[in-house]
C-alpha cells in the first residue's frame, strides 16, 4: 500500500506535468488544457496537501500532511519521515526514521510522470460538474493499472488544482485536498542530490 500511497501523491505532479498534445475537442480537456498553458507559467509550483486514505474492506483510515514542489519533469516529495526527489534522471528515496537513502534510475522508479505525460493517451476525461469556477473531471484509465479511477478538480479563474481522488483496485481511496498553493517559488537544488544533504546517511546505489 505504500508504493501505492507514494504514486498516488505523486499522481498530482504527473497530472500537472502532462503534455498537452493530441488534447481532444470537448470541454474537459479544453479545461486541462487551460490549466497546462498556465501552470507553464507558474512553475516551479508547490502545494501543501491535505490526504485521506481510507479502505472499504478493513475500514481503516488514515489522514497526513505533505508537500509536493513541481518543476517541468521533476518532482519532490516530502511527507512524514520521507524525502522523495525525482528530477528525470535519478529518484532519491530518502527515510528519515533510520537514516537510509536508495537511488533509482528514473525508469527503475517507475516514474509516475512518465506513466501519464498524455492524458489523452492514457484516460478518458469527462467533465462531471462546473460550479462556482470549480470544474469536476473524471479521468478513466484506458488500459489497467495502478489505479481504476481518478478524479481532479480544478479551479477555471485561478487555473489551479483544488483536490483530487484516486481508487485501485485493492479497494484503497485516496484524497487529497490542495491547502495552499504557491507559484513561481525558488526551487534551486530542491531536485539535486549530493550525500552532504543528509549526514551520516545510508546510502544503497541501485543505479
Amino acid at each position: 500500500m505504500k508504493h501505492n500511497l507514494l504514486i498516488a501523491i505523486a499522481f498530482a505532479a504527473s497530472f500537472i506535468t502532462l503534455s498537452a498534445q493530441n488534447t481532444q475537442d470537448t470541454k474537459a480537456d479544453k479545461i486541462i488544457y487551460s490549466y497546462i498553458e498556465a501552470f507553464n507559467k507558474q512553475q516551479p509550483v508547490e502545494m501543501q496537501l491535505s490526504c485521506i486514505i481510507t479502505n472499504s474492506i478493513s475500514k481503516t483510515e488514515d489522514s497526513f500532511n505533505c508537500s509536493l514542489l513541481v518543476d517541468n519533469n521533476s518532482y519532490r516529495l516530502e511527507l512524514n519521515n520521507m524525502i522523495i526527489i525525482d528530477n528525470g534522471k535519478e529518484t532519491v528515496n530518502y527515510n528519515k526514521e533510520i537514516n537510509e537513502i536508495t537511488l533509482f534510475t528514473d525508469e527503475e522508479s517507475e516514474n509516475p510522470i512518465l506513466m501519464i505525460l498524455n492524458h489523452t493517451e492514457y484516460f478518458d476525461a469527462t467533465l462531471l460538474a462546473e460550479f462556482n469556477h470549480l470544474a469536476t473531471i473524471n479521468l478513466l484509465p484506458k488500459k489497467e493499472g495502478t489505479f481504476s479511477k481518478a478524479q481532479i478538480v480544478l479551479n477555471t479563474e485561478k487555473n489551479t488544482i483544488s483536490s483530487f481522488w484516486l481508487s485501485d483496485d485493492n479497494a484503497n481511496e485516496y484524497e487529497y485536498t490542495v491547502m495552499k498553493y504557491s507559484t513561481g517559488i525558488n526551487a534551486k537544488d530542491k531536485f539535486s542530490f549530493s550525500p552532504e544533504q543528509f549526514p551520516g546517511a545510508t546510502i544503497i546505489d541501485m543505479r
